[in-house]
């Protein structure tokens, strides 16, 4: 019997008071050289309006450079930052205000904002605010400086402000124009639910802080995303989860090199077998249902099998991340082994938005 995991994280909304949301394709239609016109009614005309772009995921690896966003005052573009050609079939999600405000505005990167290689950003929304979400494209105004590095966005506790880098470690150039959207943090909760799974499943989630950190009271012994803490923080159902989380690299490379024995072509031998098989682990602890966690009284390399079965939910918690990501293993069944976001509606239903290993909070 196969067995497979599935990965739940639901998210209520956020959104910012005063911003809205559409979504653009390429298209021979509005391609330009480096750019792509957006077809936005209410963007036509307006010079003020604020503009972020997020390449979609399935799109996104088609692009080789980041985006950035050009308002001449009459049309918006986006366009490609090394200037190369914008192709035809890359989507785009489009977060957009009609005018700045407090937390709508576009960042000038200015002598006096430059320290070192980044640059710091004074506004009161940010401002002793280490829990806020930002949502950011390079601009073309005010300057029609361009950036071939993406940019990420790091709270620095001691001057109390954010700043902007450039993930290459390269200098944020001067005068760089970055359109800024912040918003709040979403309120999540995590649900693993395993039902008919494939041999030897890996889940272990991972939050990539690279702004943001989680913000949970004090009291509260949660987020357990790595499962260091065993199971605290979250609920079991059926038996799959009786004997996790799994310890260190408790599967052997007999189970795992089936590829490396004589009669299936490989090298043969036995020196490579009965070792421990590096899982790719982050960490000590992770969940692998087809284990037997040693910790539980079972010896080194035991295993449950695939019959178990059951359901892991997460402690509700507040995520204040850009960038989540999923370290995942088991068969090579997308269909049943996937990450999905929902989101929370009025009517407190939930509505699936997608399903991946990485997610960034201002996709949804």
């Amino acid at each position: 019997m196969r067995k497979f995991a599935f990965l739940l994280l639901l998210f209520c909304c956020c959104s910012t008071a005063f911003s809205q949301e559409a979504e653009h394709t390429s298209a021979p239609t509005n391609l330009s050289g480096e750019n792509t016109q957006l077809s936005i009614d209410v963007l036509y005309n307006n010079p003020k309006a604020i503009i972020v772009v997020i390449p979609l995921d399935e799109t996104k690896k088609l692009l080789k450079y980041p985006v950035g966003v050009w308002n001449n005052g009459v049309n918006c573009y986006i366009f490609n930052e090394d200037r190369s050609p914008m192709i035809a079939g890359i989507k785009f999600k489009v977060i957009y205000s009609l005018k700045p405000d407090s937390a709508n505005f576009l960042f000038h990167a200015v002598d006096k904002t430059l320290k070192a290689d980044v640059a710091y950003i004074d506004r009161p929304v940010l401002n002793n605010n280490p829990n806020a979400v930002i949502l950011a494209s390079m601009s073309e105004s005010p300057s029609g400086v361009y950036n071939r590095s993406e940019i990420a966005f790091k709270y620095d506790e001691q001057e109390k402000k954010w700043f902007v880098y450039n993930i290459n470690k390269t200098p944020i150039p001067r005068d760089l124009g970055i359109y800024i959207i912040v918003q709040k943090p979403a309120a999540v909760k995590t649900k693993v639910q395993i039902t008919k799974d494939t041999p030897q499943q890996v889940l272990r989630p991972i939050l990539k802080n690279d702004s943001l950190v989680s913000n949970v009271p004090k009291d509260v012994d949660f987020p357990n995303w790595n499962f260091e803490k065993g199971l605290n923080g979250w609920t079991k159902e059926g038996t799959a989860f009786n004997n996790q989380p799994t310890f260190g690299d408790n599967v052997l490379t007999t189970r795992i090199l089936s590829q490396m024995e004589l009669n299936n072509g490989g090298v043969g031998g036995d020196y490579w077998k009965n070792q421990g098989y590096d899982i790719g682990r982050n960490g000590n602890n992770w969940i692998g249902t087809y284990e037997n966690n040693p910790s539980s009284g079972g010896k080194f390399y035991e295993i449950q099998g695939d019959a178990p079965t059951g359901i892991l939910s997460s402690d509700e918690f507040l995520i204040t991340v850009n960038n989540c990501y999923f370290l995942l293993g088991g068969g090579a069944d997308a269909q049943k082994l996937f990450v999905e976001l929902q989101i929370k509606q009025a009517d407190g239903s939930w509505v699936s938005a997608v399903k991946k290993s990485s997610f960034r909070s201002n996709e949804l």
